[in-house]
């Protein structure tokens, strides 16, 4: 059941991937998102109302790349590993101090952990943030599915930003004098739409192998132990 479930995370990703590519005079490769600017609405509708959804969709990929980041936390805060250790080394030490006492199953996409036996408060700490994390991270790659399309449609809509601004503030009755306020804030926002589609494609396919990894330190016990494939090897990095 698991094998199949990284088919689709590996399928899904590959989907994303053309999608992205397809957008590559778009994206600006150069910046991480420490550099890019925060979506800002302009008071204009009819910019606005574009930005309000490219907003939207960068709040679904900042809220999965969190997801990843404090369920890491989380994990080595339980087990009083060093800070920055990497997540599966986290669950392999889950693993070995619940002592073959963890069962996974599958809940709908997502895989679940419980204890077989009693277990310590820290291991059954970490169980708690292992499924937070996959519950999150299984809601957010389905969301992210339909971000390609979105933001194909979205990206058509705004191709003539910023020299439509002219127009739209006359027909607003707004200020000449907001011009350039205005324009700095189409120009922020266009930078950061830009970087979407390639931050859209590393978190699903990052958020999908950290889910599959799961099923992969902690099979079912009607699943073969899995070899170690490319899907885990990545995210086991993260």
């Amino acid at each position: 059941m698991f094998r199949k479930l990284a088919v689709v995370v590996a399928t899904f990703a590959l989907g994303l991937t053309l999608a992205s590519d397809a957008q590559a005079g778009k994206k600006d490769k150069g910046k991480g998102k420490a550099d890019v600017p925060e979506i800002e609405m302009t008071g204009l509708e009819a910019f606005d109302s574009i930005f309000t959804e490219f907003k939207a969709i960068d709040d679904k990929i900042g809220g999965a790349e969190k997801s990843m980041k404090v369920a890491r936390r989380k994990l080595n805060e339980a087990l009083e590993l060093e800070k920055g250790t990497p997540l599966k080394a986290g669950m392999a030490d889950l693993a070995a101090k619940a002592e073959g006492k963890i069962q996974m199953k599958m809940n709908g996409k997502q895989p679940t952990l419980s204890a077989s036996d009693a277990v310590p408060e820290n291991v059954n700490d970490a169980i708690n943030a292992l499924n937070k994390m996959t519950k999150q991270l299984t809601i957010s790659v389905e969301e992210l599915a339909s971000v390609p399309e979105d933001l194909k449609r979205l990206s058509a809509a705004s191709a003539d930003f910023p020299s439509s601004l002219k127009d739209e503030l006359t027909k607003s009755g707004a200020k000449i004098t907001d011009a350039p306020k205005i324009l700095k804030t189409l120009k922020g926002n266009l930078t950061a739409t830009a970087t979407l589609p390639d931050r859209s494609t590393k978190v699903a396919a990052h958020a999908g192998k950290m889910v599959v990894m799961v099923g992969e330190v902690f099979p079912s016990g009607d699943d073969a132990a899995p070899e170690e494939g490319a899907e885990g090897e990545e995210a086991a990095k993260e």
